[in-house]
């Protein structure tokens, strides 16, 4: 039988044994490298663009791509020069070379498209059509040695062009496509942002009176109509032809209050104005009255019937007579 001692000396071998297991826990001492990250730091999202339909918009952006270094190594390393390419994806309308952007109401687009410079016109492509350094945003860090156990980093920013074109005929109202920007480094992809694009397409208007049946010419803002030896009841017709890529009023005043005025004294040939068969009243000289309220027109605009009748009118001295209409369209 074992006296108390022994079971003691037991449980103090036991601990011993116990301390040894952890005195000999292996320790990994790990050596150290020089890593590198590439990233998009800084990117226009969204590009916001403002567009006129009479003219053709570029607008500069820039995105800036960032070099991290940070030495863990117990000894200064050196990185070797870093080359590094930007393409950008097709977007919603998946051809690189007409994107496009969809109105929010789901139908209308509107094309552009990104190049590398306003000059020569380079595409900015995607990845897989890309055949060499003008159709990206390319460039190179070059080697640096990094202390050790120190960091060191090293930006570049790339302009590029948004281009949208005159002679898009579309709705007022805002556009937008998503891009997807990617970072490459040789063959190695690094990073893919998404980039907004919003396209805002300003309110155009334009009126223009011409002959019965001729097309809209923004040239022709002035109109006369020669009745000649004026005779009651007699008619002259002409033509308001309006462009507007969002819904419009026209609007026309009267110098005389619908009246043509002597040349010379104060006395006045009554006449009834017309808008596409509904007569326009301008009882009062100088007051615009809205005549026309209506939707967007197509490119080649929406003609509207002028017609000026003759009244009947008393006895009135010989001369000319003469009234000026104004009008002017507005886009609501």
């Amino acid at each position: 039988m074992k006296t108390i001692y022994d079971y003691l000396g037991s449980r103090r071998k036991l601990l011993f044994t116990i301390g040894i297991l952890l005195l000999i826990t292996p320790m990994v001492f790990a050596f150290g490298v020089l890593e590198e990250t590439l990233s998009i730091s800084s990117t226009p999202s969204p590009i916001t663009v403002t567009h006129n339909l009479d003219i053709t918009d570029q607008q500069t952006e820039t995105l800036t791509v960032q070099q991290y270094l940070f030495n863990y190594a117990s000894s200064t390393k050196t990185q070797s020069a870093s080359s590094t390419l930007i393409v950008f994806s097709a977007g919603n309308s998946g051809d690189i070379y007409d994107r496009e952007a969809t109105h929010t109401n789901g139908t209308d687009t509107i094309h552009y498209n990104f190049y590398n410079n306003s000059v020569d016109h380079d595409l900015i492509t995607d990845y897989t059509n890309y055949s060499g350094p003008t159709d990206g945003l390319t460039h190179t860090f070059p080697s640096v040695s990094v202390a050790r156990f120190n960091s060191y980093t090293a930006t570049k920013d790339h302009d590029f062009i948004i281009e949208i074109l005159d002679g898009q005929y579309v709705p007022a109202g805002t556009y937008q496509d998503s891009v997807d920007v990617s970072l490459y480094k040789g063959a190695n992809l690094e990073e893919t942002v998404t980039m907004l694009v919003t396209i805002t397409v300003e309110a155009t208007v334009g009126l223009s009176i011409v002959d019965v049946g001729a097309a809209y010419n923004a040239n022709s803002t002035g109109y006369s109509m020669d009745f000649g030896s004026l005779t009651e009841g007699e008619s002259l017709e002409a033509d308001a032809v309006a462009r507007a890529n969002t819904t419009y009023s026209i609007s026309v005043y009267s110098y005389n209050g619908s009246k043509m005025k002597h040349e010379t004294v104060d006395e006045y040939v009554p006449y009834t104005f017309s808008v596409d068969n509904t007569i326009v009243t301008m009882s009062s000289a100088m007051t615009p009255v809205e005549a026309v309220t209506t939707t967007a027109t197509p490119s080649t605009g929406t003609a509207h019937r002028l017609k000026v009748l003759i009244d009947s009118y008393s006895w009135v001295p010989a001369g000319e007579y003469e009234d000026n209409l104004v009008f002017e369209i507005t886009g609501n």
